[in-house]
């Protein structure tokens, strides 16, 4: 089992013998927290009462009683009820069933807080196939955001016949469905990561779609039967409990090709008016007709966030079987790409690979929008500010409404220091679409711009997780806030961005150690983060080293972060963590290649938007 991973709404670190969520951090006993992994291990199956004691206690005699009294301590954790329950089921005279749904947790990668694959290892788990796209209107949720009337989620389906062989159908049926919607530009989508908690034959609507901050639902059920497919499909209208639309659609088992035409078609031609929204798509998704290559592509779709292995190497299948199969290509790229954060699971190669399958698939598919936004965040990263610029312009042109893209044009225009424009687009993108995927990320640039209680709203999107705890690292430190800094920064878990890079140095510079421990906690770190392929790595490497008194490292850092454009200016003006930088005889210098940077990036702008 993983260290982290997600029971229903619960999120569970069972190293760390706790569960979060509704608000709450509970912390369990080891033994209770070893029989929620067991049953974690085996979701939707019975696992004995026998076999519980017999892993759990191994070395103990106990009585059922102790087990009876685990599971009751289970309950309360995670607010279940025996008599009705959603998360551990009693099973009569056999044992207990987890019945909530169980989703992994990502790998941590080596990437810095901005970065989307750090917001998704943090415990976000955010997977964008379904990207967000523009909207119409908008009107308030009762939280105070801004919520679309044309957001929609689609839930995971239901498996009705018991046919397990099929049942990589729940989830990648419904990823399919929210790509062909995807292409309807009124349309703003959530991701399967997001929709798949919802997967439960009894879940409340209303309450999804608040919680979702959406306004429309898209669920149903299949059955197999003698190797023919029949799914129902239904929308609806949560907040006024209402069915907008209906169908049904027949496939044969051993052509899924054929089945996801005929829904492709009833989108098209029965869902999309009774959304009520404009029928104009902006194209209209690659799809293949080989069905062991669709099938395939299915299969890794059903993995959910998962970018393991075994996902890369059914859709590496599914590209080689039909070359021209564009959503396949962009999902191969994105999971590369997410793996590319780490070395131990692909570093440079991996980044080599996703560049590769991007290109490929927006090549392809110009509308493939997050194979776009993946592509434009990695030249951001590398330095490539100009072209990232470039390309985003035209996907503003084609989804000016879309909050995903505006989102990416704040990542284009906080690197190259332009603060208040990229704060602007922050806001626009959530004034759109609060729900945004990774949009907690631009909290960072209003870290940049001193604005900390604005930050905090954006990192709070992502409350209770690694990536909203460890972005709050970044806000108590630059308040001088030093111990409650450090009891955040041990908090952590150990994949976490901050526990992983920054507490060899971070941890024995607020403990205020003598400078030998310090400066031997700033080598692996420096070479941790000098060797990442993002430019902003560097700026925090070196407001790290500049706030422990590492003046020579801060410099380097912060010299190759401005190579590699992250112009740094005017943050490094005003960033209390630079102080000891802006002391030092190389300031000048550092200043003046930062100013630079960011006249280039203001000069090409000038004559692309002349042009």
């Amino acid at each position: 089992m993983e260290p982290t991973f997600r029971v229903g709404e619960w999120l569970v670190s069972s190293r760390l013998n706790r569960v979060e969520g509704n608000g709450r951090v509970v912390r369990l006993e080891p033994k209770v927290m070893q029989v929620l992994v067991c049953l974690a291990e085996r979701p939707g199956e019975v696992v004995s009462k026998e076999e519980l004691l017999r892993r759990v206690w191994a070395d103990t005699f106990v009585t059922d009683e102790v087990l009876t009294r685990a599971i009751s301590e289970l309950r309360r954790a995670l607010e279940d009820d025996a008599r009705q329950p959603r998360v551990i089921e009693t099973v009569q005279r056999g044992g207990y069933r987890l019945i909530a749904p169980r989703e992994a947790s990502l790998p941590a990668g080596g990437r810095a807080p901005r970065s989307r694959k750090v917001l998704l290892a943090a415990g976000a788990a955010l997977l964008i196939f379904a990207a967000s796209a523009g909207v119409l209107w908008l009107r308030k949720s009762p939280a105070g955001e801004t919520r679309s009337p044309h957001s929609v989620a689609v839930l995971p389906l239901q498996n009705t016949s018991g046919a397990k062989e099929l049942d990589f159908l729940r989830l990648g049926l419904a990823d399919d469905i929210a790509t062909t919607l995807s292409y309807f530009p009124s349309l703003s989508l959530r991701p399967l990561a997001t929709t798949s908690r919802y997967a439960g034959p009894e879940i409340n609507l209303q309450k999804a779609a608040e919680e979702m901050r959406v306004a429309d639902i898209v669920t149903g059920h299949f059955a197999a039967d003698h190797g023919e497919v029949t799914v129902t499909l239904e929308a609806v209208d949560a907040p006024g409990n209402r069915v907008l639309w209906r169908e049904t659609f027949q496939g044969s088992a051993r052509d899924l090709s054929s089945l996801q035409q005929n829904i492709t078609a009833g989108i098209h031609h029965g869902l999309i008016a009774a959304l009520g929204i404009s029928p104009q798509a902006s194209g209209s998704a690659q799809g293949t007709r080989n069905e062991e290559a669709y099938e395939l592509y299915l299969r890794a779709a059903s993995n959910g966030s998962s970018f393991d292995r075994e996902s890369i190497l059914l859709l590496e299948r599914a590209v080689a079987l039909d070359r021209g199969y564009a959503a396949a290509w962009a999902r191969l790229g994105h999971y590369y790409y997410y793996q590319s954060g780490s070395s131990a699971t692909g570093g440079e190669s991996a980044r080599l690979n996703a560049k590769a399958a991007l290109q490929r698939a927006v090549a392809l598919d110009p509308e493939q929008v997050q194979a776009a936004a993946d592509l434009i965040n990695m030249e951001e990263e590398e330095g490539e500010l100009n072209r990232a610029y470039d390309e985003t312009s035209s996907l503003l042109r084609r989804r000016p409404n879309s909050a995903a893209v505006h989102l990416v044009n704040a990542y284009v225009l906080w690197y190259p220091g332009l603060l208040d424009e990229a704060a602007g687009e922050c806001e626009k993108a959530r004034s759109l679409d609060a729900g945004t995927v990774d949009l907690a990320s631009c909290g960072h640039v209003f870290v940049a711009q001193g604005r900390y209680d604005r930050a905090r709203d954006y990192f709070q999107l992502e409350a209770g997780t690694e990536y909203e705890r460890g972005s709050q690292v970044e806000i108590l430190l630059r308040q001088g806030k030093q111990e409650a800094a450090l009891n955040s920064l041990r908090s952590l878990e150990s994949g976490a961005f901050y526990f992983s890079n920054g507490r060899a140095l971070l941890e024995p510079c607020l403990q205020h150690r003598p400078p030998a421990q310090i400066a031997a906690g700033a080598q692996p770190t420096f070479v941790a983060l000098m060797a990442d392929d993002d430019s902003y790595s560097k700026y925090v490497l070196s407001a790290w080293n500049s706030l422990c008194n590492q003046p020579d490292l801060s410099v380097r850092a912060l010299r190759r972060a401005i190579e590699q454009n992250y112009c740094a200016y005017p943050q490094m003006e005003t960033d209390p963590l630079m102080e000891n930088v802006r002391k030092l005889p190389e300031y000048a210098e550092l200043r003046a290649a930062g100013i630079a940077c960011q006249n280039r990036f203001l000069e090409h702008r000038k004559q692309k938007d002349r042009g």
